[in-house]
């Protein structure tokens, strides 16, 4: 801008430096009637108008394809709303002639003056008598633009460039990979700048040869702003960075799947809008077996020792808590299996109780053997990619809800690792809650008198519930114990049958089935009439 003074035109500065300019008009859409009043008596105005003519400012500017209808009478026409959007060109052409003669001094002491400019749209009407055409009819309506200014606050995307954080993406694991990636966005800001949101709504996984692998849905946005100048001149434009993070989650099985198809690294790619505009950016990651990755945790999945995630345990009952690990390369993992008690308030963890290691050698979770640890996790992780570690003895001395998770603390994760709930009741509550009288609760399914894979329990919601349990018996009375079932969360009103439930029971046997709810405190507070149910294969 140093290469203007204070008297050059606005828009010999903006054209200069390709700048657009806009005008925002008072309406979107412009809406007016048509009224004819000056027909004879017998003459219908029954044909259509198929365009309408746009003069600016008295002179000839476009033509819009907007066919309106008529059918009039007695002389007089009804009144016929037309509505009509201006084009860009149009309001283009409106901002260019509200800043004719308008200097950059002006611009930058903030006194651009007031114009008006006219806008007249115009429609030929053809009229008949008795079905006999006799003539046409021209008429046009004008709107006056007053007191418009053009702003010249505006952000203009110049560029996007992408870089990764990650060394490269691992072949060779089944398991979500986690990428980070960075997109940098330079914006130029005229004036104070306007705000604008940049916006991307996937990130696709190219090949080299721009083949598409896979298409993940992730929104990515930031607002652009300037810093704000001075408005001195010849700082009238400036640039600005934008620093997006992009945490991403890749399926293992297409680094594999790139590399069969000879494909040395894969091509990330957004592409990113600001209001009209769109730009693309793209990032290049090397292929590379899942020794070679930078050691990272990729999975982290919680089970307590039966199975369950969700689990009713009796004060004497001895419980731990299974974790299935998959990750990346080879460190040393330190970790630390907390626990909290559910009162009021915020839980507040801390280390499990120290308990000698146990070692079951029948103890085996798909094929991996699970290795025992003591509250505080410190292991070398070799490149295998999983591994599976048995927390210490849970803490069953206090009645009521606990929660139960691993903490990592190294390598760094950038995911939310699971917590598991579990309730200790009092030895006597679960056999008393078979006979004592509770309150009653609506079991809605299974109501076919069928007990089997496809067979979903749902139930009415019970206030102040922690957890809902089915429960399975061989008898009405429900004398000779639970034979099988499942804890689910409080916020859970259905549950499917697990196979590991059906594995209990025998086929074509009729059973005994309830649901019942687990207070916070651990004690059944209310349960459905037991339902007796056939077990099919």
């Amino acid at each position: 801008l140093q290469d203007f003074d204070k008297s050059t035109p606005i828009l010999d500065v903006l054209d200069a430096r390709n700048v657009p300019v806009s005008v925002t008009l008072p309406q979107s859409q412009l809406k007016f009637e048509w009224v004819v009043d000056s027909l004879p008596e017998t003459t219908v105005l029954s044909e259509p108008s198929p365009r309408a003519n746009i003069y600016f400012n008295d002179l000839p500017f476009e033509t819009f394809n907007q066919t309106q209808w008529a059918n009039c009478d007695s002389g007089s026409c009804n009144k016929i709303l037309d509505e009509w959007v201006p084009s860009q060109n149009l309001k283009n052409a409106i901002s260019r002639a509200l800043l004719e003669n308008v200097t950059l001094g002006q611009v930058l002491n903030n006194t651009v003056p007031v114009n008006t400019v006219l806008v007249t749209v115009e429609r030929v009407w053809e009229f008949s008598n008795s079905n006999i055409a006799v003539g046409l009819m021209t008429y046009n309506v004008s709107n006056s633009f007053n007191n418009l200014k053009v702003n010249l606050n505006q952000t203009r995307l110049l560029n996007i460039t992408g870089r990764s954080l990650s060394s490269l993406l691992p072949m060779g694991t089944p398991a979500g990979i986690p990428l980070t990636l960075q997109w940098t966005a330079e914006t130029e800001n005229l004036g104070a700048g306007s705000a604008l949101t940049l916006q991307s709504t996937a990130v696709e996984i190219r090949l080299p040869n721009g083949q598409l692998l896979q298409r993940i849905p992730r929104p990515l946005t930031s607002s652009l702003r300037s810093a704000g100048l001075s408005g001195t001149f010849p700082d009238l434009v400036s640039t600005s960075k934008v620093v997006l993070n992009d945490n991403l989650s890749i399926p293992g099985i297409l680094a594999s799947n790139a590399r069969k198809q000879g494909a040395s690294s894969v091509i990330l790619r957004r592409e990113f809008t600001v209001g009209t505009e769109r730009l693309a950016a793209e990032v290049s990651i090397p292929l590379g077996s899942a020794s070679m990755a930078d050691f990272q945790i990729t999975r982290v999945d919680l089970r307590f020792d039966d199975g369950s995630r969700v689990k009713v345990v009796g004060e004497d009952e001895r419980v731990s808590v299974i974790a299935d690990i998959n990750y990346l390369g080879s460190g040393t993992l330190e970790a630390r299996w907390n626990w909290a008690p559910v009162g009021a308030g915020v839980p507040f963890f801390r280390p499990l109780p120290a308990t000698p290691i146990e070692i079951d050698p029948d103890a085996v979770l798909g094929n991996f053997a699970v290795k025992p640890t003591t509250s505080l996790v410190r292991e070398f992780l070799n490149n295998s990619q999983r591994i599976q570690l048995r927390s210490p003895r849970l803490p069953v001395d206090r009645h009521g809800g606990a929660l139960i998770t691993l903490s990592i603390t190294a390598p760094d994760v950038v995911f939310e690792l699971p917590v598991l709930r579990y309730f200790v009741v009092p030895g006597s509550t679960l056999g008393d809650a078979t006979t004592r009288r509770l309150p009653p609760m609506s079991l809605l399914s299974p109501n076919d008198g069928i007990l089997s894979r496809a067979s979903v329990f749902r139930w009415q919601p019970v206030e102040n519930s922690a957890a809902y349990r089915y429960e399975c018996y061989a008898s009405e009375d429900m004398k000779g114990g639970m034979l099988t079932g499942a804890v689910v969360p409080g916020e859970m009103l259905e549950v499917a049958v697990s196979p590991l439930v059906l594995d209990h029971l025998h086929p074509a046997r009729r059973y005994f089935c309830r649901i019942v709810s687990i207070s916070p405190d651990g004690r059944v507070q209310a349960a459905s009439e037991p339902s007796a149910m056939i077990k099919t294969e």
